[in-house]
Order: C-alpha cells, then sequence, then structure tokens
C-alpha cells in the first residue's frame, strides 16, 4: 500500500510541475546510470526530470526517479595472537537497498557554445529508502579461539523503511544535437539529513550519481 501511495504522490508531484511550467520554455530529460553509496557496492538507477528555463542562466527543476544496490560492507578488527594471523574482516549489515528520490533543485550554466553548456546544480528533496537489515556474528575456531570470519546473520533480518530529507549538489555537460534534441552527463554528490542508517555526509547516507541520458525540448 506504501508503495501504491508513493507512486500517487510522485505521479501528481511531476504532473504538477508539467502544469506549473505549462506557459514557459520546457524540457524533459531521461536518463540511467551508476549509483555509488560510500562502503556499498555500486548500483544502477533512473530518473525522469522536468526542467523549466528561467533565462540564459538559470533553470529550475524536479525530478524523481529508482535507484537499487545490493549489500553494504562493514568492517571488523581483532587483536592479532599466535594464532590469530588474521585480523581484518569484511562482511555486510544491510542489502537489497531501494531508493525513490522527490527533488526540486536549480541549475546555473556556467558556458555556452555552439558545442556544449556546462552547468552547476543544487537540489533538496525527499527519498523513501527501503532495505534489509542484519546483525554480524562472528565465527571461531574452537581448536585455537581465533576468529575464522564475520558474516551477517540471516535469521536476524528486518525489513527497514525510512523516508529521509537530503540535498544534492552537482555538475554536467549538455550537448546539443539539433535545436530540441540532446545528449546530457553529470555527476551528483547526495546525502541524508536524517537517517538511522546514518546521514548527513556520514559514509553509508551519502552516494553519488554518475547519469548520461536524452533531453528533449518542448
Amino acid at each position: 500500500m506504501k508503495q501504491i501511495n508513493l507512486a500517487s504522490l510522485t505521479f501528481a508531484f511531476l504532473f504538477g510541475f508539467t502544469l506549473l511550467n505549462a506557459q514557459n520554455s520546457t524540457s524533459i530529460q531521461i536518463s540511467g546510470g551508476l549509483i555509488s553509496p560510500m562502503h556499498a557496492f555500486d548500483g544502477l538507477g533512473g530518473t525522469i526530470q522536468i526542467e523549466k528555463k528561467l533565462d540564459s542562466v538559470f533553470s529550475i527543476y524536479a525530478y524523481t526517479g529508482y535507484y537499487a544496490w545490493y549489500k553494504n560492507r562493514v568492517n571488523f578488527i581483532d587483536e592479532s595472537s599466535m594464532f590469530q594471523k588474521t585480523n581484518l574482516f569484511q562482511s555486510y549489515n544491510t542489502d537489497d537497498h531501494k531508493l525513490i528520490p522527490l527533488f526540486v533543485g536549480a541549475k546555473i550554466n556556467l558556458h555556452t557554445n555552439n558545442y556544449f553548456l556546462t552547468f552547476l546544480e543544487f537540489e533538496f528533496g525527499y527519498s523513501h529508502l527501503s532495505y534489509n537489515s542484519f546483525q554480524n556474528r562472528k565465527s571461531i575456531d574452537p581448536l585455537t579461539g581465533a576468529v575464522v570470519l564475520y558474516y551477517a546473520d540471516q535469521s536476524t533480518r528486518k525489513s527497514v523503511d525510512e523516508d529521509l530529507f537530503g540535498f544534492g549538489l552537482g555538475a554536467g555537460i549538455y550537448r546539443p544535437l539539433s535545436k530540441i534534441f540532446g545528449l546530457i552527463f553529470s555527476y551528483k554528490l547526495s546525502t541524508h539529513l536524517n537517517s538511522s542508517y546514518n546521514g548527513f555526509f556520514e559514509s553509508k547516507g551519502t552516494y553519488s550519481q554518475f547519469m548520461a541520458g536524452f533531453n528533449f525540448i518542448l
């Protein structure tokens, strides 16, 4: 039910922004690419963005999308001993991450010529994050007492849903191919302001996006 409500909110969000820009120069961007959370395995994502051009320098935009990545890595350190030759172990404590953002922002064009346009972006908004969390256990050799490994205990699996607020900074390049169509490449660094998963530029609450897509001028 919550996913249905979120989908309805997303549709209303973009539809309302489209109506707001009905009498102005607008464009639609469809992008896909890589999401790279800190201390996690990279994932994939896609976005759809509506943008309103205010003048030759400033624009405002709104977008939503869907990102998914797998495990968050964690490290454990044990003291070295005669039997404990390895003292650094890696495991994971969360997996199956899904993130749905609803963001608004402003774009500043830095340089324009006949071949490309460079820009900066500043944005803030809401995201819904869901994932599974686990407690970690360690496996010990009964003969030597040495730690063999740390592992995520599947019996402790817990589904987590979080409603987050955050902001992001980005930069990119736009390459026009015609008067109404072009290619866009961008990089963003985003962080959560509130999260039990850790936030505000802490390792697990911060992620990068490397996106490429198409821009259509309406």
